[in-house]
């Protein structure tokens, strides 16, 4: 059998035939190994960043009584829950801090005064466990940026995220919608302002922040858990749409 032996200058041009066929082949593995480290990356810094800043737009809240969480909007305006700020009144005043999510920058500490508070009773009405806070001394988008309100027009089962400060603790959790209007609690109260999700949420959520996928505020988070000894699973937000309109027709344009 005659053997061909390939030299230098023939196996040159052998390894470059072969590159040259494998080349699209290895663009197309190494495009998707990059989607594969990116999206991820891109969902995060939407939700954290969506028109830039480093810190987060959901920032920790102390009012001396209790702990929770409130969202950022523009014009140094925050969102929170009524029952985060128990016990306290129009113009008081609470610590807030914002934070980094991935702990790699100092936190920055402000006051927040309280303009707005709806009239709340646990047992009544969940439409009204809402407030609106002002951040004072300083200008709250130099350190996080808003976040942008939504429409609000999400179908069950697509996803969500909710994000506050349990225990204290940085909390980012992703779920989907279960029910669009009230869930069981709907029923109860006779009302469809809420979302029902299944992202997990504890005490020091409330008061946080209901993304879609998109990365848009749609609800502040109220309660999860129990409900008169029937434990569904859900955690509920306020829709944003309704504290919108309600605060509008109190002379307060949420920005």
């Amino acid at each position: 059998m005659k053997q061909i032996f390939v030299g230098s200058t023939q196996r040159s041009k052998l390894y470059a035939k072969i590159n040259k066929t494998l080349l699209p082949t290895r663009i197309v593995l190494v495009a998707i190994f990059a989607l594969l480290i990116l999206i991820p990356f891109f969902f995060s810094e939407k939700i954290f960043k969506p028109n830039g800043g480093d810190l987060s737009n959901i920032v920790y809240v102390n009012t001396g009584y209790g702990t929770g969480s409130a969202i950022l909007l523009g014009n140094n305006q925050l969102l929170t829950a009524a029952h985060v700020l128990e016990g306290m009144s129009i113009n008081d005043k609470c610590e807030i801090e914002f934070r980094d999510p991935k702990g790699e920058k100092d936190a920055v500490y402000a006051e927040a005064e309280i303009l707005a508070v709806g009239k709340f009773w646990p047992s009544h009405n969940p439409e009204e466990d809402y407030a609106l806070l002002h951040v004072l001394h300083i200008d709250a988008s130099e350190f996080a940026a808003p976040c942008t309100i939504g429409s609000g027009d999400i179908d069950p089962g697509e996803q969500v995220t909710i994000i506050g400060y349990p225990a204290g603790a940085y909390s980012f959790t992703q779920g989907s919608v279960s029910n669009v209007n009230g869930g069981l609690l709907g029923e109860h109260f006779n009302i469809k302002e809420l979302y029902a999700v299944n992202a997990s949420a504890w005490h020091g959520n409330s008061g946080g922040a209901l993304f879609d996928s998109k990365g848009q505020l749609i609800g502040i988070v109220t309660l999860a858990g129990s409900f008169e000894g029937y434990d569904d699973g859900q955690t509920y937000a306020l829709k944003v749409s309704k504290v919108k309109s309600i605060l509008n027709g109190r002379g307060f344009q949420l920005q």
